[in-house]
């Protein structure tokens, strides 16, 4: 018996690798000078129109990045991970420029090295 090909996540894959990343680094760095802590905001996946309504709401915002990093000295930067050739969308892109206006640093970043590089520009740069 053949079963149906599972669909393919590649962006939730990646996020699952820069999730350990990050909490492996933020373990870490705990009590450093180089501490820092990370969330996903779950504003993602399909919600029927009243569930959706409710969220929008209490704030839930299109757009929002996939990671958003708090580091010191009382800094915050956002991630947005997009994987194969994945692009931003009218959305993001306006997320970003908000973001960019209120001078914190936006990333898009495409694989774990990509994050790698941003966390140590941020919190080590």
């Amino acid at each position: 018996m053949e079963f149906p090909a599972r669909r393919q996540h590649p962006e939730s894959a990646l996020q699952r690798a820069v999730v350990k990343l990050l909490a492996l680094r933020e373990a870490v760095a705990r009590g450093t000078p180089r501490a820092f802590l990370f969330f996903h905001p779950p504003n993602g996946g399909l919600r029927n129109p009243r569930e959706a309504a409710i969220f929008k709401a209490l704030g839930v915002r299109v757009g929002v990045p996939d990671i958003v990093l708090v580091y010191s000295p009382a800094n915050v930067a956002f991630v947005e991970l997009k994987a194969g050739k994945g692009r931003l969308s009218p959305a993001q892109e306006g997320f970003r420029e908000c973001v960019q206006n209120l001078q914190c640093a936006y990333y898009v970043a495409w694989s774990v090295e990509d994050v790698e590089y941003v966390l140590d520009e941020l919190v080590i740069g």
